[in-house]
This record gives C-alpha cells, sequence and structure tokens, in this order.
C-alpha cells in the first residue's frame, strides 16, 4: 500500500472523529479508514457520472472541475 500525507482542517478532522466515537457500528476504526471510504466512494460517484452521461449538478465540484 502506498502511503500519502494530507493536511484537513482541524474541524473536519473534529467532526469525523465524532462521528466514529458517536456511531461505531459504522466500522471505522479511524480517521485514515473513514477518508479512505470516502475518496472509494467518490471515485464510484464519478465513474457512475461517466459511465451513464449524466450532467454534473450545476455548481458542484465536479461541474466546476469539468467546465475548466
Amino acid at each position: 500500500m502506498s502511503s500519502v500525507s494530507i493536511e484537513l482542517p482541524k474541524t473536519l478532522v473534529k467532526l469525523v472523529e465524532e462521528l466514529i466515537k458517536e456511531y461505531p457500528k459504522l466500522g471505522y476504526n479511524n480517521v485514515q479508514d473513514f477518508i479512505q471510504e470516502a475518496i472509494r466512494n467518490h471515485i464510484i460517484d464519478i465513474r457512475k457520472y461517466l459511465r451513464k452521461d449524466v450532467k454534473f449538478p450545476e455548481k458542484s465540484r465536479l461541474w466546476l472541475r469539468w467546465m475548466r
């Protein structure tokens, strides 16, 4: 497995930590697990949009990036 370092706003990390603590049944052991799944899910969503040739919601991050 490769390793990458990223910086996240403290408030975002705190929100994820609170979610993990409040809902242990979600199955996340730590912030890293949560972020890995979030990235995987985002990639899946992008691939669905591209395969179906669905228009991105206006002003979404996908839409803004696609329009560049």
